[in-house]
């Protein structure tokens, strides 16, 4: 009986370690970057990548300049076409009409309009909150831009069911 009694115990604190270990080591767990923010990390600041950004996506526009109608519509599509890309790549993990804010802001595109090689090192989540209907991660991420070393912060705002509302980056 005694025996039985210590292999029941062995088995409980196996159940309990194995919990715990869940909880700190899956994404957005403990200290982990959550799923969303390190998904969109990875995108942004990996690069090449030709699916999420070409440099005929870019076109000149303003006083003085006259837009060649022809460039202007490819670049338009390119556009289009890549926007399906970031869609199928992180999408879910935005709130909806979220993506398209974050598509027409820079911070989307920082690194991928560099035209360098661009990878991501390391993420460091700084800070978690969590209030009633919103969330908040900011990270610090250490990128390798063309062979040197760069580290930023970004800031994500994060509704009620943990969808990415606003991604702010800031230099670290």
């Amino acid at each position: 009986m005694k025996k039985k009694s210590l292999w029941i115990l062995a088995a409980l604190v196996l159940v309990a370690a194995a919990g715990v270990g869940f909880y700190f080591l899956r994404p957005g767990g403990g200290n982990q970057v959550s799923t969303g923010p390190r998904k969109v990390i990875q995108a942004m600041m990996t690069c090449p990548n030709d699916d999420l950004f070409t440099e005929d996506m870019m076109s000149v526009i303003g006083v003085g300049v006259t837009p060649d109608p022809e460039k202007l519509q490819e670049a338009m599509e390119d556009w289009d076409d890549a926007r399906e890309e970031w869609e199928e790549e992180v999408g879910k993990y935005f709130a909806p009409n979220c993506l398209d804010s974050f598509l027409n802001d820079s911070v989307a595109s920082s690194y991928l309009v560099k035209g360098v090689p661009v990878k991501v090192e390391k993420m460091e989540l700084l800070e978690r909150k969590k209030e009633d209907s919103f969330g908040s991660e900011k990270v610090q991420v250490t990128v390798n831009v063309d062979g040197v070393q760069e580290t930023v912060t970004l800031d994500f705002s994060l509704d009620g069911d943990g969808k990415i509302t606003f991604v702010k980056l800031a230099a670290a």
